[in-house]
């Protein structure tokens, strides 16, 4: 079909989006404890956001010039050090609780399915007929 998606993960870029776009309700005492420190945060931070938003358009066009553009675009070092704490976490849940979920299959299970996220190229596509009868062949 042609059609490539990129998805765009901002970190804080100098735009009014923390400013004059930003619209909120009015504050509720009940939730001041937990969503006060954020409003307060978001307001402080209007006009002084690390990022640039040139330099971010100008990212982004050059990722979707790539040969094999990734799927994910992480902008700005606090969107990049953010994913990368995320996914150090992830990996220590999963490093210390393996154990725990793999085996769980029953004797008469689909083996394990790796599907690709991205193929290598164009023509290595497979059409959904493909993907249909591999798929019919592991059921049975």
């Amino acid at each position: 079909m042609g059609i490539r998606v990129l998805i765009v993960e901002p970190g804080a870029f100098r735009t009014s989006f923390a400013g004059p776009a930003l619209r909120s309700t009015a504050a509720m005492p009940d939730y001041e404890a937990t969503v006060g420190n954020s409003r307060a945060a978001l307001a402080a931070m209007d006009g002084v956001q690390p990022g640039d938003p040139d330099k971010a358009a100008a990212a982004t066009l050059a990722a979707l010039r790539l040969p094999a553009p990734p799927l994910r675009l992480a902008l700005g070092d606090d969107a990049v050090a953010g994913i990368r704490a995320q996914l150090a976490a992830v990996a220590d849940d999963l490093d210390r609780t393996h154990r725990l979920g793999t085996g769980a299959a029953t004797a008469h299970s689909v083996p394990n399915i790796c599907v690709q996220r991205r193929p290598p190229s164009p023509s290595a596509t497979p059409t959904p007929m493909a993907w249909e009868s591999q798929f019919r062949m592991l059921a049975r």
